[in-house]
């Protein structure tokens, strides 16, 4: 096998044309096979829909993101509407340790410097997305299959990975794992700003895992 990109649908950075209502990236009704490799791969600045959608991987290189991610691999770099400037500064904050090991301290002074500006005169922040592009992703509807029943011996960290600054809808989906052999940590990983789960089935050759589950905070 020579060196080199393998899947399906694999764009490294998807871009608004313009600013509006049209998603930054649109995938559905689509059936996608993937001899070897991940079925979908993209990065996306704004909002991003992936539903109703045959996505399947056949095979794995083993190398590379394909441990993180052997299926799915979606990420987002679009900002909530909530984010400000001033909120960036109490995080950073934070961080540094400039702030008090006391949560109250800190809920109150990210309260403050996320919504008003302490310039003359004093006004509120405008949010982020003004300057740049809101992220929400929807993952819905689709039957997303990682069939490796002839694979040796490995492992690997996810099957799908969505990583985003927004919130992920991740709803109505049938996830599977078909395999003897590989092991994964788990089926889906969404590393997120918040997420919000409802009936999801998660399948494993001799095991089946059913969500239905409400909205959680990342």
């Amino acid at each position: 096998m020579q060196n080199g990109l393998r899947g399906g649908v694999h764009v490294w950075m998807v871009v608004p044309m313009v600013a509006s209502a049209i998603p930054a990236c649109s995938v559905c009704d689509n059936a996608i096979v993937s001899p070897l490799g991940r079925a979908l791969t993209f990065l996306a600045l704004g909002p991003v829909v992936v539903a109703r959608n045959r996505l399947v991987t056949l095979g794995r290189t083993g190398r590379g993101l394909d441990l993180i991610a052997a299926t799915v691999l979606i990420g987002n770099l679009g900002l909530s509407n909530e984010w400000t400037l001033g909120l960036i500064v109490a995080m950073v904050l934070k961080i540094f340790g400039r702030i008090g090991p006391v949560a109250d301290n800190y809920c109150s002074l990210a309260k403050r410097l996320g919504l008003f500006n302490p310039q003359r005169p004093p006004s509120l922040w405008p949010p982020l997305v003004r300057e740049w592009s809101s992220g929400k992703t929807l993952v819905t509807q689709n039957q997303i299959t990682l069939d490796i029943d002839d694979e040796p011996r490995s492992f690997g960290i996810s099957s799908i990975l969505v990583l985003a600054l927004d919130d992920v809808g991740m709803a109505d989906n049938q996830c599977e794992i078909t395999s003897t052999s590989a092991f994964f940590f788990v089926d889906a990983l969404l590393m997120v700003g918040a997420c919000a789960l409802r009936t999801v089935v998660f399948r494993r050759r001799g095991s089946m895992r059913h969500y239905r589950l409400g909205r959680s905070a990342a």
